[in-house]
């Protein structure tokens, strides 16, 4: 079976997942992103997670058609899911309004304190997620997509890390 291809948004986020990174999907939705870096051999491992118990079988349905289901795990939560504090090499956050995305970094505080890199990509309200972002956060990258089909879209996409503990920088 071939795989599918990723539109420019979704290209331009698994461009900036860290080879080998255990990835976090918040609100992934159908799952290609995850599916696709897996099958591209990008990353080994993958964690899917989704408020609505509809979209998260979407995803274990679309693991399970391109064979990506095994090294998969589907968490039913708000949010970035409590083991990713442990072992989450990149969290990607995307297609939700800015407020939304800093409503679950900051109910996910110890990014704030981790290195692992956080990808966003706002629909709405960027603004918001920036001033979020600002002191918490350092920004690595910022994108503008334009992405083509029913009609123009651009859309931005920002890399950072947390800060990490200020007493381990001092």
């Amino acid at each position: 079976m071939r795989l599918f291809t990723l539109d420019a948004r979704l290209g331009a986020i698994a461009g900036l997942v860290p080879p080998g990174a255990l990835l976090y999907d918040v609100g992934t939705d159908h799952a290609r992103l995850p599916v696709y870096l897996l099958c591209t051999g990008r990353i080994a491992a993958a964690v899917a997670s989704d408020i609505r118990q509809g979209p998260l079988a979407a995803a274990r349905k679309t693991a399970e058609r391109f064979g990506a289901a095994d090294r998969m795990r589907f968490e039913l939560c708000d949010g970035v899911p409590p083991q990713a504090e442990r072992d989450a090499g990149c969290v990607v956050i995307a297609g939700m309004g800015g407020e939304n995305i800093a409503g679950i970094l900051d109910r996910a505080k110890w990014l704030e304190r981790s290195r692992a890199l956080v990808i966003m990509q706002p629909m709405t309200r960027r603004e918001v997620l920036e001033n979020y972002l600002e002191g918490r956060y350092d920004i690595e990258s910022v994108q503008l997509v334009r992405c083509s089909g029913g009609r123009q879209r651009e859309y931005v996409i920002i890399a950072a890390r947390g800060r990490g503990d200020e007493a381990e920088v001092l």
